[in-house]
Parts: structure tokens; sequence; C-alpha cells
């Protein structure tokens, strides 16, 4: 949308009205003024489809497309139970629908590729998945989630800090782990490892994509990606905005190693049962 509408550079700072408002409209204003658009798509493949459902984004998508949304060649994939988490969509499927002549196929894909059976069922539990997982493809590997407790913001970091020694002692390398925390980077715990053994070796997941270190995120930042051992941080707030959403996100991340840190205080709340 910036490249048709000729917008080279975003505010700053970021603009929630720019991304949602402006933009998409600048960009339709465009298409609509000019006797050949800048570009016709001949198929649409969107992912995260539930994070822009918006009437601004949907028109400009709509001008994109050869025949439009409703005679045109498109697919769509979301995830509108558990991952909508942006805030960002103001339509709902129904409402999708609405805008077209016919209505589209409907698929629902209930599958689980990435997880092993105990993760996809703590997903499940931890995500408030309903309906469950039709199937599970990977075979159980023998391998269980694990659990840290923490009373405060320090006795997490030591956690951490407990947690990638493991890690590291069973061969992982810091390429294979990411730190995912329901937080922004800024007060993640990951980012106040100061310790002699780690400090130098982990770093934020933007500025190491290169080299061995140990990178961090928030949930947010890491959704739609996965790394061999993953790390949750920062689960102490059950009562928060889409907590069950970023959950159910973090945890799938993963494909061999998965610990996951929560504060003592909401032991009994995720982990119903538990004891000490």
């Amino acid at each position: 949308m910036m490249e048709i509408a000729k917008i080279k550079h975003p505010p700053s700072p970021p603009n929630k009205d720019f991304w949602e408002s402006e933009l998409p409209q600048r960009a339709v204003d465009t298409l609509l003024s000019e006797d050949t658009p800048a570009f016709v798509f001949d198929e649409l493949i969107i992912d995260e489809a539930q994070d822009i459902l918006r009437n601004e984004y949907l028109g400009f998508l709509d001008l994109s497309l050869q025949g439009g949304l409703s005679a045109g060649k498109w697919k769509m994939f979301g995830d509108f139970e558990r991952q909508a988490i942006y805030g960002s969509a103001n339509l709902s499927q129904s409402d999708l629908h609405a805008r077209l002549s016919a209505p589209p196929a409907e698929y629902s894909l209930r599958i689980n590729c990435r997880n092993t059976p105990s993760v996809a069922s703590l997903a499940e539990i931890l995500g408030g998945l309903s309906p469950g997982y039709r199937q599970v493809l990977r075979p159980h590997d023998g391998i269980e989630p694990e659990y840290l407790f923490y009373h405060n913001e320090s006795d997490q970091v030591a956690q951490i800090e407990l947690a990638l020694a493991r890690l590291f002692e069973l061969g992982m390398s810091g390429r294979d782990i990411i730190i995912l925390s329901t937080r922004s980077d800024e007060s993640a715990a990951a980012g106040k490892v100061k310790s002699v053994a780690w400090r130098g070796r982990i770093r934020p997941f933007g500025a190491a994509e290169a080299g061995g270190y140990v990178r961090y995120c928030s949930i947010h930042s890491f959704k739609g990606l996965e790394a061999p051992a993953v790390i949750i941080t920062d689960l102490d707030n059950v009562n928060r905005a889409s907590f069950e959403a970023l959950v159910y996100i973090g945890i799938t991340r993963y494909l061999h190693r998965l610990i996951i840190l929560m504060q003592e205080s909401i032991k009994a709340h995720l982990l119903p049962g538990t004891s000490g």
C-alpha cells in the first residue's frame, strides 16, 4: 500500500490510524484515480487473515485482484479463534461473506503438524481451544514440556538462566533457542539477564539473526514462526486481555524442547490439580 500510495516512510512514532485508515485510503484513492492500476494480481493467497479483515484493507485487495474479491481467485488462511491478537481486524467472517456475490468455500484445518501430542494437548488446555485438534501428525517423542516457577522478577531471571543451562546441556546452541514473553522487548524478563555467564549471549530477536546468540522477543513478534527450543516467560497475569491466545501461540512455536516459566500465584489456574 505504501508503494502504491507513493509513501516512502511511515510516520514516527508509529501511528495506528495511519496503518488502519489513512494508508489504505490513500492507496485506494491512487488505484481509483489512475487509468491503469499499478498492479493487479491473478490470484491472492493471504496468511494471517484474522489480522487484516478490515473494510479499508479489503477495499484495497479488491482493487488489486483480477475480478475483485467476488469474481477473482483467492485463498485466505487464518486462525480466527486463538491468534487474532493484534486487534486490527474489525470484520467477522460473516461480514466478509456479505461483501461477496456468493459465499466462498470454507474448510476447517484442525490438524496439528508442528507439535507432539503432549504439547498439542497442552495447547488445547492452556489456550482454551474448543473444539480441539482432530489429529496430531507428529508421534510422541517421550519428551514432556518442563515447568519452572518463580515468585518475583529476580527469581524469574534466575530461572531463565537455569532453563538456558539445561538446554545447552542437552546439546542446543544459541541459534536453536528463542525466549518468548507476554510483554514487549523493553520489559521482558530475558532482557534483564545480567549474569557474567549469559549477559553477552542473549540478544533481541531482530538484532540477532546471525551468529550463535540466544534470542528473545514478544510472543506477538514471533507469531507464525517456530524454533527447536522455546522458553515461555512472564506468565503472571491471567486476567490480561488475550492471555489464553498468547499462551497458545507461544507454546505452539516449539519443535523439540519447551520450557514454561510461570509465577507461582497462577500455577493453580493454569495447571489445575498441581500442588506445592
